[in-house]
C-alpha cells in the first residue's frame, strides 16, 4: 500500500483507523470519518488487488508484508465493519444504568433483581457485545432528567417524580383506581387507535415525547396489585385520616392530603420524612409514621412492617396502585445508535423481566399472606369501608380532572392522555367483565374487576384489587 500513497500516507491512515476501531463511534465527526476513512481503504483494495503481481515482485519486501498486514482491514473496512469484527457482527457497545433501588434492598424485595435481570439479560442475548453496567445510587427526579440530557445512558425506576410537567407519565405507571395488572399490560403496549405498525412509538412513548423529553421507555417490572398499608389504628371513614401521618407517595399521596381526607402534609420539603424503603418499619415505630404503605405482603414482610411495634391492621386493597408498573427509560439518541439487533434484544430483556417479576410477586404475595394468616393472627387484614373507598374514587376523579385544567403545555398534555386513557379503560373494562371467570362464578356484583357498588364480589367499592370505574 506504500508504493501506491507512500508509507508516510499509509502509516497516516492505519492509525487513524485503528484509533477509530478502538471507541465505540459518536454520531457527527466520528461516523464521518468512518465514511470517509472506508471510502479511501475500498479504492487502496481495488488498487492493491489490481497491481498484486507487481507488488509481488518488487524488490520492497517490507512493503509487500506491510500491504499483507494492511488487507484484512482495508477489504473489512470496505465491507462496512472496524477492525477486529468479523463482516455483519454489531460493534460492541457498554452503557451505564442507574436505579433509585439501593443495595440496602437486596433481598428484601423482588423488584429489586429487575434491573440487574435487564442487564445481565442483555448481555447474555447479544453474547458479551452489549454490557451494561448498574449504579443503585440513584435518586427520582435525578435520575430521568439525568437520562434525559445523557449524563447516564439509561435508568431503572418508576414514574414517582415531583415536577408537575411530568405527571402524565403516571399514566404508565400507576393512577389511582386505574387498569388492572393484565389490562394495564394491554395499555402499555397500544399503539392508538387504528396504528399497527409494529416498530412505531407505543402510547406511552410518544407522551415522553410530547413532554419534550428525550427518552422513550420500556416496561421492565409490574408488581400487580398492592395493599392498603398497615395501620396502628383502624380506619372506617375519611375523617380517621384527618392529620395522619402516612407513608405514601405518587398520585394516592396527592389526593389523600388535598381531599376530605386530609392526610397530613409537612410544612416544607426540609421537614419531609425519609420514606425510603429500609426506613419505613423504624420511622413507624419511632412515631414518624403511624401508618405506611409499600407494596404487598412479600415485600412488606421482607422488610419486617408486619411486626412493627404498635402495628395491628393490615388494610386492603391499595387502591392508589392497582397495577404499579416500573420502566428503563433511555436517552433516545443512545438508543437510536444502536443497530436494529441491539434494539431488539434490549426491548426482550425488557419485556421478559417485566413478566418474571409480575408473575413472582404473584405467586410470593400468595405464600406470604397465608403466612401472615397463621403466624400472626394479631394483625386484622380488613378491607377499607365502602365510605372510604366511594370518597376516595370521588377525590380520585376531582384530583385528575382538576390538573388537566391548567393552561400549561404540560397540562394540555396530561388532558389529552387522561381522556384517551379513559376511553381505554371503558372499552377493555368491559371485555374484562365479560371475561372475567372469576366474577361469574363467585361475584355477584361485576366480579373483582369493575361492576358497580363495594360489597359482594367487590367492584369499584374495594372489593378483590379495588380496580371499580
Amino acid at each position: 500500500m506504500g508504493n501506491e500513497i507512500g508509507d508516510k500516507e499509509a502509516n497516516r491512515l492505519s492509525k487513524k483507523l485503528k484509533k477509530t476501531a478502538k471507541n465505540v463511534p459518536q454520531v457527527g465527526s466520528d461516523i464521518s470519518e468512518i465514511k470517509s476513512l472506508a471510502g479511501q481503504f475500498k479504492g487502496l483494495a481495488f488498487i492493491a488487488k489490481a497491481n498484486l503481481n507487481n507488488l509481488a515482485k518488487s524488490k520492497s519486501q517490507p512493503t509487500r508484508r506491510g500491504f499483507l498486514r494492511y488487507v484484512p482491514t482495508v477489504i473489512g473496512t470496505a465491507g462496512g465493519t472496524v477492525a477486529g469484527f468479523t463482516i455483519g457482527k454489531s460493534l460492541p457497545f457498554t452503557w451505564n444504568m442507574t436505579t433509585f433501588l439501593r443495595k440496602e434492598l437486596e433481598g428484601k424485595s423482588i423488584l429489586y433483581k429487575a434491573p440487574k435481570k435487564v442487564c445481565d439479560l442483555v448481555e447474555s442475548m447479544s453474547d458479551g457485545q452489549f454490557k451494561i453496567n448498574l449504579n443503585r445510587e440513584g435518586g427520582t427526579t435525578e435520575i430521568l432528567e439525568a437520562v434525559n440530557n445523557g449524563t447516564i445512558d439509561c435508568s431503572y425506576s418508576g414514574i414517582y417524580y415531583d415536577k408537575d410537567e411530568y405527571k402524565a407519565l403516571y399514566f404508565g405507571s400507576a393512577i389511582p383506581f386505574g387498569l388492572s395488572p393484565e389490562e394495564q399490560n394491554a395499555w402499555l403496549f397500544y399503539k392508538g387507535e387504528g396504528n399497527n405498525d409494529p416498530d412505531s412509538l407505543t402510547y406511552m412513548q410518544k407522551v415522553y415525547k410530547d413532554l419534550g423529553l428525550n427518552v422513550i421507555a420500556f416496561p421492565a417490572g409490574g408488581t400487580g396489585g398492592q395493599m392498603g398499608g398497615w395501620f396502628k389504628e383502624k380506619v372506617n371513614s375519611p375523617l380517621d385520616f384527618n392529620e395522619r401521618k402516612m407513608r405514601i407517595v405518587g398520585f394516592g399521596e396527592d389526593i389523600l392530603q388535598n381531599s376530605e381526607f386530609k392526610l397530613y402534609q409537612p410544612l416544607d420539603s426540609a421537614s419531609e420524612p425519609d420514606k425510603s424503603a429500609d426506613k419505613i418499619k423504624t420511622n413507624l415505630e419511632n412515631g414518624t409514621f403511624e401508618a405506611a404503605e409499600w407494596i404487598g405482603p412479600h415485600d412488606d414482610m421482607q422488610l419486617g412492617l408486619h411486626e412493627a411495634r404498635d402495628i395491628k391492621f393490615y388494610y386492603y386493597p391499595g387502591w392508589w396502585e392497582p397495577s404499579t408498573t416500573f420502566d428503563v427509560q433511555v436517552n433516545k439518541d443512545r438508543w437510536e445508535r444502536l443497530d436494529k439487533k441491539y434494539q431488539d434484544i434490549f426491548k426482550a430483556a425488557c419485556y421478559q423481566t417485566h413478566l418474571e417479576i409480575l408473575a413472582e410477586y404473584n405467586e410470593k404475595n400468595s405464600k406470604a399472606l397465608q403466612k401472615l394468616k397463621i403466624n400472626h393472627p394479631n394483625i386484622e387484614i380488613l378491607r377499607f369501608t365502602p365510605e372510604i373507598m366511594d370518597a376516595a374514587k370521588t377525590a380520585t376523579d376531582n384530583y385528575l380532572e382538576k390538573w388537566g385544567q391548567g393552561r400549561e403545555s404540560y397540562h394540555k398534555v396530561f388532558r389529552d392522555v387522561y381522556r384517551d386513557w379513559n376511553k381505554f379503560k371503558e372499552d377493555i373494562r368491559e371485555w374484562s367483565n365479560y371475561s372475567n371467570y372469576r366474577g361469574v362464578v363467585v361475584g355477584g356484583g361485576g366480579g373483582v374487576v369493575g361492576g358497580g357498588g363495594g360489597g359482594g364480589g367487590g367492584g369499584g367499592g374495594g372489593g378483590g384489587g379495588g380496580w371499580g370505574s
